[in-house]
């Protein structure tokens, strides 16, 4: 599903509530209507179709393994501005990101090694990034399920899993405004009875992720939208699963790959 660009967030082998989302949709509005998911024998060669075995070996370069890597991300908000840069915790949480897996799954696929430079792992066989051909698109964004589509009046050009608030993710067409790769976050609080900004630097491991996307509202209904947009996040273990400040969050490599393609204007049409 991944590689026909119907992500279910973050793999981890696991058929959960994401997978199965995915797979449905995949099912209804892509290519898989033929496909027993069950049938593993049509599984295998369809991956060998479509680039390949699920899985594929991996040499670590020094750059896989390298930090530096932060002890723990801090709750406490002032400890936490006060950082340069929030970067990983560890080499596995580096690599469970670039190839788009849980935290877990590297060390699952691979028990016996030791994360070095120069090892050989094994990794998902990731997909060819997105190329948007058509001209005629636009986002839908299905609040109830929790599923961000890209479209045109034809066909599902990819989807993915998204995290919103039903009581704050305002429920009205948006355009997709500027883009701020790497953003900074912006956190007001009032402590004591005073009004404090923490000001969370960059990182894959900031409130918003490593990219975000501003919505704006430009019809006489909606004009007063501001502040929201897509982003990505910390944890994607809690895409579609957890509640946002208002945003609509995605995983990191999610919102990277959308970012890119995106042109300013592109209206975003939430739909129960």
């Amino acid at each position: 599903m991944d590689r026909y660009h119907f992500a279910s967030g973050e793999l981890d082998g696991v058929c959960g509530t994401n997978t199965r989302k995915a797979l449905f949709d995949w099912q209804t509005y892509g290519p898989g209507a033929a496909l027993d998911p069950l049938d593993e024998q049509a599984i295998d060669e369809a991956l060998l179709e479509y680039g390949g075995p699920a899985l594929r070996e991996h040499v670590l370069s020094a750059d896989d393994v390298s930090g530096p890597f932060l002890d723990r991300i801090p709750v406490d908000p002032e400890e936490k501005a006060a950082l340069p840069y929030l970067g990983f915790t560890s080499r596995i949480e580096k690599l469970a990101e670039r190839f788009q897996t849980s935290i877990r799954a590297p060390q699952r696929l691979n028990p016996d090694r030791t994360f070095s430079e120069g090892e050989k792992i094994t990794v998902p066989r990731l997909g060819e990034p997105l190329r948007i051909a058509a001209t005629d698109y636009w986002l839908e964004l299905q609040t109830g399920r929790e599923v961000l589509f890209l479209r045109t009046e034809e066909t599902v050009i990819a989807r993915w899993p998204a995290t919103i608030n039903p009581q704050k993710t305002p429920i009205a067409r948006m355009e997709i405004g500027s883009r701020a790769p790497d953003p900074n976050y912006y956190d007001l609080r009032e402590i004591d009875g005073k009004q404090h900004m923490f000001v969370y630097k960059k990182g894959p491991n900031n409130p918003v992720g490593t990219d975000w996307l501003s919505l704006v509202g430009n019809h006489p209904s909606n004009q007063g939208i501001k502040g929201f947009g897509l982003h990505g996040s910390p944890e994607p273990s809690g895409i579609s699963k957890q509640v946002s400040a208002g945003c609509i969050r995605m995983t990191n490599w999610d919102i990277e790959e959308l970012a890119g393609q995106l042109d300013r204007g592109i209206a975003l049409i939430p739909v129960s």
